[in-house]
């Protein structure tokens, strides 16, 4: 691979990481701290994948006019803007996470259809070095690169919550799962907007 599909597919398996690690502590996090039954953690869980569905359909048009590595950026933006608001709620500000559920799963509508684009077009960008075979290969990686995302976010967030004094079920070390389920997510999807400012964008087709 070259150096410019190396630094995209570090990017986006950067970006899968920050999403898998409030993914894997969602239900910990709004039965815990915010002391939720299923029935409301359901239906968050919900709203933030409607609300990513009904995003996938809102950014068609700017993906058209602006093309999948400014969208990329805008949409990480957007969601770490929005979720980094976790940090500030108290523990009976449901409905201001419910909101954070909306905006975050909007920006996921973008996330979700940008990595094949942005892939596709750095394969388009070097044609003559990459057949078909490789092509899938790199599909592949990718594929591989998400799964390994959600494999240690759950590996490693659980134990290392648990040397933070957390114990699922009390009131014992919510501070470090706060800042494990939305701090950590924050920073790492600032360090994935940061490569891919370094990764230069191809021109839309005319």
């Amino acid at each position: 691979m070259n150096p410019p599909m190396v630094r995209l597919l570090t990017l986006l398996t950067v970006k899968a990481l920050a999403s898998a690690i409030p993914a894997t502590l969602f239900l910990f996090f709004v039965s815990d701290y915010f002391l939720a039954s299923r029935t409301p953690a359901s239906m968050l869980l919900l709203t933030y994948f409607v609300s990513a569905l009904v995003g996938i359909a809102l950014w068609q048009r700017p993906l058209a006019r602006l093309g999948p590595h400014r969208v990329m950026t805008t949409a990480m933006v957007m969601g770490c803007l929005s979720f980094v608001w976790v940090l500030l709620l108290a523990h009976d500000g449901l409905i201001g996470f419910a909101i954070v559920c909306v905006l975050t799963g909007l920006a996921l509508g973008a996330e979700l259809i940008c990595p094949a684009l942005l892939i596709g077009q750095g394969l388009q960008a070097t044609p003559q070095s990459l057949g078909s075979n490789q092509s899938a290969t790199i599909f592949g990686r990718w594929q591989l690169l998400a799964k390994c995302s959600l494999a240690a976010a759950a590996g490693l967030c659980l134990p290392g919550l648990a040397l933070l004094g957390y114990q699922p079920g009390t009131s014992e070390g919510l501070q470090g799962l706060l800042w494990v389920y939305a701090g950590l997510p924050c920073l790492l999807k600032l360090v994935a907007i940061g490569l891919q400012s370094k990764i230069p964008t191809t021109p839309l087709p005319q």
